[in-house]
């Protein structure tokens, strides 16, 4: 597999020296493709001269977590990722932005996710250098917009009754080859 550049993919989450549980961080950060030796390699198509369907990686979902799930960093746990049972119905070979949720091996409800981010067809990184708990709800907004909720417990509530939703808004954007995230990502 491909190496990843360190530093250059993942989003970093920051809190606050607040330790209420509703205070989660926001703000608007960055995950970069690094140049192609770092990242991925370049699409078997070539160069890219701009046509949007030759940009195309031609790999479906399972083949993207093969090629790409041993790069995703360990969780904060340190509990093996589960390539085979990870959800790949947001992936899109040809879409500015696409995603696939990858859980960990034995996982319960409350274990936590990581969403692999990908330009067509090609994997970026991580949405979130945290892997949070609790599937997440991801929904396409516009060929480069994927907004995404977590769900996480308040202060004094059970996991089943977990109320707490952060949103975020991941879009690629072209002119900087990046992709740019606003919103609330989960307390810590």
């Amino acid at each position: 597999p491909v190496l990843l550049a360190a530093g250059v993919l993942l989003l970093g989450a920051c809190s606050s020296d607040d330790t209420a549980a509703s205070d989660s961080p926001s703000g608007t950060v960055t995950v970069t493709a690094g140049p192609p030796d770092s990242t991925v390699a370049p699409d078997p198509g070539g160069e890219g001269d701009g046509g949007e369907s030759d940009d195309c990686s031609g790999l479906t979902g399972a083949d993207a977590v093969a090629r790409w799930a041993g790069d995703v960093p360990p969780n904060s746990g340190g509990y093996p990722w589960a390539p085979e049972s990870a959800e790949t119905d947001g992936y899109d070979p040809c879409a500015d932005l696409s995603w696939i949720i990858l859980p960990i091996k034995g996982g319960t409800a409350p274990s936590p996710y990581q969403i692999m981010l990908f330009h067509n067809g090609s994997y970026l990184g991580t949405a979130t250098s945290d892997a949070y708990g609790f599937y997440p709800d991801i929904s396409r907004v516009d060929d480069a917009t994927v907004s995404v909720t977590w769900h996480w417990p308040k202060d004094g509530e059970s996991n089943a009754g977990r109320s707490g939703e952060s949103t975020a808004q991941f879009t690629w954007d072209e002119s900087t080859q990046s992709v740019q995230m606003s919103g609330e990502v989960p307390p810590v």
